[in-house]
């Protein structure tokens, strides 16, 4: 099965992002599930004509920007998506990918150089994604970024 990480040539998606997100997935299935899926790229056109049908496990969302994100995928994109997760297909947003993923976000509300304020059409999480979660965040930076680890144990 494939597994594939978003990308919009940077308009949406970071580029800086789809290759962490590329690199730490391929990274990470080689060592847990070795042959066991395929990551690959998939574009907004794709996903508009269907490729989440055709054996594909997970979508991945990078981080960057979400407004790009509606302004390719609203309409028949989202309903892609929405028939690839109600199908048992898997949806995974990182940072931007994960407001993408909300009922509505507010981010840098009340910051005129940063604000997105709306409703989403995904609507997996029924609620409100609110950040940034740290201060200093800045759009093209890695300035207000934070890491942290995170252990889980695969079932």
């Amino acid at each position: 099965s494939k597994v594939l990480v978003y990308t919009d040539g940077g308009r949406g998606a970071s580029i800086h992002c789809v290759k962490l997100a590329v690199n730490g997935l391929q990274q990470a299935i080689s060592s847990l599930l070795p042959g066991h899926a395929n990551v690959t790229l998939t574009t907004p056109n794709e996903i508009r004509q269907g490729i989440l049908r055709d054996n594909v496990s997970v979508l991945v969302m990078p981080g960057g920007r979400d407004l790009p994100y509606c302004e390719e995928l609203n309409g028949i994109g989202n309903i892609e998506i929405k028939k690839f997760v109600c199908s048992g297909g898997s949806y995974l947003g990182l940072c931007a990918g994960a407001y993408y993923g909300c009922d509505s976000i507010q981010f840098s509300k009340g910051n005129d150089a940063l604000e997105v304020c709306g409703e989403r059409e995904l609507k997996f999480y029924n609620g409100i994604g609110i950040g940034p979660v740290f201060p200093g965040f800045q759009y093209n930076s890695n300035i207000g970024a934070k890491s942290s680890r995170k252990r889980t144990q695969i079932l």
